[in-house]
């Protein structure tokens, strides 16, 4: 344990006003270092008493652009490290790290300081444009190739910002002239007594075979050549579909879909490759908090959840965070491994978005009891809020993907 005015003089003293930066906006008169051979740093975190403890991981060279660490997935309940490199998630996270440099929020210190100087205002507004000029770019591209491309597939995990994106896409394409229809995937829903289970006995509504593929499939057939289809509706009440409106379609008409299984093949195998132009979204959190410690994109999107739950499900953080291994064991089965065959990738995440986010999930994390399983991931994140200066939302667009898990979103 140390002062923290001492551990700001040390840091500054080695060159790491990363460092020294970040520890200004903590209240803590002690804080913890850690040491490894004669490096000292500090983390938010608890972290292994030992470098010992680590005893599973790989390296792998990149080459031209540095080294990946990894680890066994605890998701899959394997120790097995299997790396794969993504090229085009990677290419995103280069395209944000220059675009952080180039408005000067590479870090949390650097996003407090827009906070406590209230240049925050000005952020929000340049990070809300870029994003929506992206998505936009995406959009016009359909278009140029709209005479080829009649099904737009929308795919990512947990807490992407799905619905407001299909929505955005939407407007989008209508405003360049397109007419957009949306096809939920919940809609080809088998009947309930022919839905899988998974190995508890529970009905497994996330795997691919919950979802009538060939009825899916002979749907959109029948759309694309220009038939009027009957369109089903599922029924969660009674396990059933309905069967109650009428679909065509024409030249200027473009389907969008937006699901967990978008990115699988499977799910559209009646549909020649050249008609589909696959989106593949995340919050691809790019904010480090120091420049040896990063903000993973997984706790962005547990966050998300939690207000999503909250206010949509009425659950508590509890029931989120013991959930959340299921929902990442289905993440890690049915969407990471076909990101590679999306078109493009677009990043939900918003530089400023945590700041927000805290004002409204700390309470529900301190309502965590200390005896609950999940108090320690609870605890994980409070701590990691932290670091954060907090930020109203009154500035947040109505159309913002933000919205979404705050609530008052434009789009309902």
């Amino acid at each position: 344990m140390i002062l923290r005015k001492e551990a700001i003089n040390y840091f500054k003293k080695i060159n790491r006003n990363d460092k020294a930066d970040i520890l200004k906006y903590i209240s803590n008169t002690y804080i913890t270092l850690y040491k490894f051979k004669n490096n000292y740093d500090y983390f938010y975190g608890e972290m292994p008493y030992s470098s010992g403890a680590i005893d599973k991981f790989r390296l792998d060279l990149i080459e031209t652009k540095g080294i990946v660490l990894s680890f066994p997935n605890v998701y899959l309940d394997t120790e097995e490290i299997n790396y794969k490199h993504h090229t085009k998630l990677f290419n995103e996270f280069e395209i944000y790290n220059k675009y952080q440099k180039d408005i000067k929020i590479s870090n949390v210190a650097d996003l407090n300081e827009s906070v406590s100087t209230n240049k925050i205002g000005r952020i929000i507004r340049i990070d809300e444009t870029f994003q929506n000029q992206n998505l936009f770019n995406i959009a016009k591209e359909i278009y140029s190739k709209k005479d080829k491309i009649k099904l737009v597939l929308i795919a990512g995990p947990s807490s992407s910002g799905k619905t407001t994106t299909s929505r955005k896409i939407e407007l989008y394409l209508q405003g360049l002239g397109l007419i957009p229809h949306a096809l939920s995937l919940d809609d080809f829903f088998k009947e309930k007594y022919e839905t899988p289970k998974d190995e508890n006995g529970n009905y497994d509504y996330e795997s691919i075979t919950a979802i009538d593929i060939d009825l899916f499939n002979n749907t959109l057939e029948k759309l694309l050549n220009g038939e009027e289809t009957l369109m089903p509706t599922y029924n969660f009440l009674t396990g059933k579909k309905d069967y109650k409106s009428k679909l065509q379609i024409d030249g200027n008409d473009v389907l969008i879909v937006e699901g967990l299984h978008g990115l699988n093949e499977e799910l559209t195998k009646k549909v020649d490759r050249e008609s589909k132009y696959k989106i593949y979204l995340s919050p691809l959190t790019n904010l480090n908090i120091d420049r040896y410690n990063r903000m993973h994109t997984t706790d962005t999107r547990l966050i998300r959840r939690m207000l999503r739950d909250s206010q949509t499900r009425g659950s508590n953080a509890s029931e989120t965070i013991s959930s959340w291994k299921e929902v990442r064991k289905g993440e890690e089965k049915y969407v990471f491994p076909y990101q590679d065959d999306c078109d493009c990738i677009f990043n939900t995440a918003l530089v400023y978005e945590l700041s927000v986010l805290k004002t409204y999930v700390e309470p529900l994390l301190f309502s965590v009891d200390v005896d609950d399983q999940g108090y320690s991931e609870a605890l994980r994140l409070i701590n990691l809020l932290r670091n954060f200066l907090p930020i109203p939302s009154d500035d947040i667009p109505y159309d913002s993907i933000l919205r979404e898990f705050i609530g008052n979103s434009c789009f309902k």
